[in-house]
């Protein structure tokens, strides 16, 4: 399992990060009439850094 997780580390970080911000977008619409943008736009902007920030952590080639 960890071998398969090693070979895949890039592929699935890069599916994850389009996915993830993808998904909480949807979770946020039925919440558009009674929140702030502003909070939805902030979520949004910290979904976005964690998985730049998690793509970047994955695609490393230093192997500990």
């Amino acid at each position: 399992m960890m071998e398969f997780l090693r070979r895949y580390r890039r592929r699935g970080s890069f599916v994850l990060a389009l996915v993830v911000p993808l998904g909480v977008a949807a979770v946020l619409v039925p919440f558009r009439g009674t929140s702030a943008t502003t909070a939805a736009a902030l979520v949004l902007v910290a979904v976005l850094l964690a998985s730049v920030v998690g793509a970047t952590l994955a695609n490393e080639t230093r192997v500990v």
